[in-house]
């Protein structure tokens, strides 16, 4: 039986077992990152949390409970030890209680035909391939900018949660939290110890960062900046291609994160990063709200 939990009745110590424990372990749908990120957040469970799938919400017009994606979280969905049929995931969504919401499933979960269904991207390279195979993949392109890289005075190293947070916040402007909250979610995911930090050094300045999530062996390439220097010497074609390289036995995966932006989907191909999709899903309101919009428009 799917039961609706509200936030404060939901078990953190269940939930989080339930998410170690499924075949797509992803950090965005642990109970500490859904705090972070999330406005609020309830969650549909299945029987003794055998099956469980955040709803992460806001309120609007002081009543009105909406869901919504927060930011930083790319992929939520059903999440369980076992498989997530076809049957199981219409069950999940008929039960969301949300008139109004837009909802992003994991790339695990079953394809739905469905005119409130569309398809997101996301793009990822595999790491288990021998490191030739993996460097013939790239753009001509991509080797012509990292000989380019290689020709400045550039090298990467670990940097300081601070260090990031103070780079990010300063060269990021699609940036949506202040920097003390940034910091505090930067320190909150090393404390799980799922966070490493590396900067490309011009000579013996930042010109270029990057923060990683590393969850069950899946690198996730989440929070990269530049600054003008760092986009005139390639420094992150340099970034990426050192991590390709270096990059620890357990990782298996390299997870870009997206994009739907057509040129940052060009950068992560030219690694040959393959693509996958996940699928996007809105209520029957929302679609008809989004048309009603539109039509206004014209």
């Amino acid at each position: 039986m799917i039961k609706f939990l509200s936030h404060k009745e939901i078990d953190y110590c269940k939930w989080d077992a339930t998410i170690n424990s499924s075949s797509l372990c992803l950090p965005y749908a642990y109970s500490w990152w859904l705090d972070a990120f999330a406005s609020s957040w309830d969650a549909l469970v299945m029987n003794d949390y055998e099956y469980v799938m955040p709803l992460p919400n806001n309120l609007r017009c002081g009543f009105l409970r909406q869901g919504c994606v927060p930011h930083y979280t790319q992929q939520l969905g059903i999440f369980s030890a076992l498989p997530v049929t076809e049957r199981v995931m219409k069950a999940f969504i008929k039960a969301i209680p949300f008139s109004l919401y837009t909802y992003y499933l994991n790339e695990k979960m079953p394809r739905m035909i469905d005119r409130r269904v569309s398809d997101r991207v996301n793009y990822t390279i595999d790491l288990s391939l021998p490191k030739q195979q993996i460097f013939d993949g790239y753009s001509t392109n991509a080797k012509r900018n990292i000989v380019k890289a290689k020709r400045c005075d550039l090298c990467v190293q670990p940097i300081s949660v601070s260090e990031l947070a103070d780079f990010y916040f300063s060269h990021n402007a699609h940036n949506c939290l202040n920097k003390e909250k940034l910091l505090e979610v930067f320190q909150l995911i090393d404390r799980h110890q799922m966070f490493c930090a590396y900067g490309v050094k011009s000579g013996s300045q930042l010109c270029a960062v990057a923060g990683f999530i590393s969850c069950r062996g899946r690198l996730i390439y989440l929070f990269p900046a530049s600054n003008e220097e760092g986009k005139r010497v390639c420094a992150m074609f340099f970034l990426i291609d050192f991590l390709l390289n270096n990059h620890s036995s357990h990782i298996h995966t390299l997870d870009f994160e997206g994009s739907m932006i057509p040129s940052v989907a060009r950068f992560y191909l030219s690694f040959g990063a393959k693509k996958n999709t996940y699928q996007e899903i809105s209520s029957p309101l929302k679609v008809c709200l989004s048309k009603i919009k539109k039509r206004l428009k014209l």
